[in-house]
């Protein structure tokens, strides 16, 4: 049993490209417009690095004097631990004497400047934008020397792997569709004057 119908093809989902960082544009890819396609991992624009970088530095700074402060914190814990032992024997060494407040803000401290540097580094990641699947572009805002901030949208994309044909069928083709064996379904498109299956 053979017989044709006509449908539409659909993307599952759009997908609004919205940057995480805000910035101004340096780059944009070349086939980042409406109606182009890009593969998985391309990087579609590319927004000023620099201010994120000079953050990533300071960071960086700020873990060094981080350890520097826990360095110098468990140091003096255990020069007056020493200390305590030395006057008192083996009697258990009080937290304040052994500067164990001190030493444990020192500890939080350094892992509050690794978060911040963390999230620095991930800001200046985010720089460069770019998505974990092909697709095309339905529509694109980003320019060259354009300003675009962090959570608005800047134009609509799909996933190339994500598209559905909707067909129309009338109950009795539907029948012989669920009822058949062995079922081949041909998909025939007419696009820039090119037949595809």
């Amino acid at each position: 049993i053979t017989f044709d119908t006509t449908g539409v093809v659909r993307a599952r989902n759009q997908i609004n490209i919205v940057p995480q960082v805000s910035g101004r544009v340096i780059n944009v890819h070349e086939s980042f417009f409406e109606g182009g396609s890009f593969n998985k991992d391309d990087i579609l624009f590319e927004i000023e690095p620099r201010d994120y970088q000079l953050d990533v530095k300071r960071l960086d700074a700020e873990v060094a004097r981080a350890l520097t402060a826990l360095e110098l914190a468990a140091a003096e814990s255990e020069a007056a631990q020493a200390e305590w032992k030395q006057l008192n024997g083996e009697d258990e060494v009080p937290g304040l004497v052994a500067r164990k407040p001190q030493l444990n803000e020192a500890k939080a401290n350094l892992q509050a400047a690794l978060a911040l540097l963390e999230d620095a580094n991930l800001n200046l990641e985010r720089t460069k934008y770019a998505l974990p699947f092909s697709g095309r572009v339905i529509s694109s805002n980003v320019s060259i020397g354009q300003y675009v901030m962090a959570g608005q949208s800047y134009g609509v994309v799909f996933d190339s792997g994500s598209l559905e044909v909707s067909a129309s069928l009338v109950d009795q083709q539907l029948e012989w569709l669920l009822d058949a064996e062995v079922l081949d379904i041909n998909i025939s498109v007419t696009f820039m004057g090119k037949r595809q299956h």
